[in-house]
């Protein structure tokens, strides 16, 4: 560590930060992703998760992905383990008007979950968790 430029505990945050790189780093590149591309999401601050198609199980329902990348817009990704958006979409479903027809000629079943409820769980996930 150089002197005077560090501050106490800086080794402690490097390594912390080192490992939280590594973890992304198995998402991006040895988990096992699906990736969602939520074109309406800019315009409606929503996203549409399918559980359904054609009555039979789809989507969400049926990924065996350990991670889901949301492309809310271009190049712009909410990513999260798939347990933690399974539970988020239960919630919404839970809730009056989140469940709906959508896709092509509605042939989908999903719910709807306003990007805000995405972005909040990743800070309330902790605390559930315990």
């Amino acid at each position: 560590m150089a002197k005077g430029l560090a501050r106490a505990g800086f080794d402690i945050d490097l390594r912390d930060g080192g490992i939280r790189e590594e973890a992304f780093a198995h998402v991006l590149f040895r988990a096992s992703v699906e990736h969602k591309f939520d074109e309406k999401c800019r315009e409606t601050g929503n996203v549409f998760l399918e559980f359904r198609q054609h009555g039979k199980p789809s989507g969400l329902a049926t990924t065996t992905a350990e991670f889901w990348a949301i492309e809310v817009d271009r190049e712009c990704w909410v990513v999260m383990a798939t347990e933690r958006l399974k539970a988020i979409a239960r919630q919404a479903a839970r809730e009056p008007g989140r469940r709906r027809k959508g896709g092509d000629g509605d042939a989908f079943d999903g719910v709807v979950v306003p990007l805000g409820t995405l972005v909040a769980a990743c800070q309330d996930w902790k605390v559930r968790r315990r």
